[in-house]
């Protein structure tokens, strides 16, 4: 499912709103069902969904399962919760074979973190362009 872009934005403007940030995070991290999205996969740390709104022909989020705002916080957590993604990773990539044809894994922090809760973007492919974009928020 795709989110539209007004909703996107709507809801992490909301989030930057110390009373909405610490709802929302909460919501996601307790009661993760209250996303629109349908997780692929989880373990006890992390969920991964696809992404609702890809800007790369493959686009996965990965949501930690407790409220960590950034990788600075990750950096100070339990060193198995690090493993535990990296493992959810290593299945993502297995299960869409992304080995063969390349991936990253994004992690955006400061000013370009859009959104305050860490999560992880597993991409592939190339970015899409802003017209295609435009055209996937008209369908």
């Amino acid at each position: 499912m795709r989110l539209p872009n007004f909703l996107f934005a709507f809801i992490s403007k909301l989030a930057k709103i110390p009373t909405f940030k610490t709802i929302i995070i909460w919501s996601l991290t307790h009661m993760p069902f209250v996303l629109p999205l349908k997780p692929i996969l989880k373990n006890s740390e992390w969920s991964a969904f696809r992404h609702p709104n890809p800007i790369y022909e493959f686009h996965l989020l990965l949501l930690p399962r407790k409220a960590i705002e950034t990788l600075l916080e990750l950096a100070d957590q339990d060193p198995l919760l690090l493993k535990s993604l990296l493992l959810m990773v290593n299945k993502l990539v297995e299960d869409f074979q992304l080995e063969n044809q390349g991936y990253r894994m994004i992690i955006n922090g400061g000013e370009y973190q859009d959104f305050p809760l860490l999560h992880v973007h597993l991409v592939s492919g190339e970015m899409k362009k802003p017209t295609q974009l435009q055209e996937n928020d008209e369908k």
